[in-house]
């Protein structure tokens, strides 16, 4: 492991902005749980409740990447790029109640999930950024995850448009990308608990 300096008010910031986010993790579950389309079949109230829930947890994580920018350009993109993506989000419920979204709203959910995307690769380069002077071993692995975050994409949408062709093929390179994705966001959690107790540590 190679270690460097870290000022102590860098490292103030950062862990405590970094631990919050951590801990945002708590309420996104809960939401995802609530806002699962299986869930709006039986109890759509719930469901309801579950996307404005997941709606205000993304308004949070935005603003507390906002607050991190201070010691680090990066988490400002990020920060405004899920911002963004929580307003379309937040509009949509607002407009359709939590019910079916129509096919023209992929106007605005399409770009809306680029931009989501965009903010995502600027909060994984933001934890490589800042490591940089702490731990560059681990700076790198941030990088190396946000590549493994793509590979499991393309092969979720890779597997869906082969399914049109070879059935069988496309649903286990669509099982693959699904499975690498639970595994990539275990990782995010853990290397960013990790984070942020790297530069709590600082202050102790």
């Amino acid at each position: 492991m190679t270690e460097t300096y870290c000022s102590k008010n860098r490292a103030q910031v950062l862990g405590k902005w970094l631990w919050i986010l951590f801990w945002l993790f708590v309420p996104s579950l809960i939401a995802s749980i609530m806002g699962n389309e299986k869930i709006s079949e039986t109890a759509p109230e719930i469901y309801l409740i579950g996307q404005i829930l997941s709606a205000v947890c993304s308004i949070a994580y935005g603003l507390v990447l906002l607050k991190a920018s201070s010691e680090e350009d990066r988490y400002h993109t990020a920060g405004i790029c899920m911002l963004v993506s929580a307003a379309v989000g937040f509009l949509s419920i607002i407009v359709f109640g939590g019910g079916e979204i129509p096919t023209w709203m992929l106007l605005f959910s399409l770009p809306a999930a680029i931009v989501s995307l965009i903010g995502e690769y600027n909060e994984y380069c933001g934890h490589s950024a800042v490591l940089e002077d702490v731990d560059r071993e681990f700076s790198a692995k941030w990088t190396s995850l946000w590549k493994w975050n793509i590979y499991c994409m393309i092969g979720v949408i890779g597997g869906s448009i082969l399914a049109m062709i070879a059935p069988g093929l496309g649903l286990i390179l669509m099982l693959c990308g699904s499975v690498g994705a639970v595994i990539v966001h275990i990782l995010k959690l853990t290397y960013l608990y990790r984070t942020a107790k790297m530069f709590r540590d600082y202050l102790v």
